[in-house]
């Protein structure tokens, strides 16, 4: 069953890197998301994924701020609503378009290190505040790398 949380958490939460800010212009960064990236590793409530499988998994993010999860014939879509540049580490809000959680917000943490990017979703109307999870926080960190 933890499993299976865990697997729709990453297809819902991971369905987030772009799109119109909010509170400030999207500056910079929604450009630099813009690709496709290629899971390198990913932890749910304290425990990693197999990496076999996370190597499986990618996110394409699109010039208009939608993200496409695919994990074989698994797509789930998003779209950020904002994404804090000023704040450290930065923030990002995404919109979950379809599955079951259509209509939700995670909020998330994220760190854009030239082709490297970190993201940590919270669970609820919780943002995390370190890029790592712990049993029982619901919480997803996924380390991404842009595909060349």
């Amino acid at each position: 069953m933890l499993r299976r949380f865990a697997w729709t958490l990453l297809a819902v939460v991971a369905l987030a890197p772009l799109a119109r800010a909010a509170d400030e212009p999207p500056g910079d960064d929604l450009k630099k998301l813009k690709g496709t990236w290629e899971y390198t590793r990913a932890t749910a409530n304290g425990e990693d994924f197999p990496k076999d499988a996370v190597e499986k998994c990618r996110l394409i993010i699109d010039a208009d701020g939608k993200v496409t999860f695919e994990r074989g014939d698994e797509k789930n879509s998003a779209t950020i609503t904002v994404i804090q540049q000023s704040t450290r580490p930065r923030r990002l809000n995404a919109e979950i378009l379809d599955g079951d959680e259509k209509g939700k917000t995670r909020l998330a943490i994220y760190e854009l290190d030239g082709d490297t990017l970190k993201i940590c979703w919270g669970h609820g109307d919780r943002r995390p505040e370190q890029f790592a999870t712990a049993k029982g926080d619901n919480n997803l960190y996924m380390e991404l790398r842009r595909k060349k």
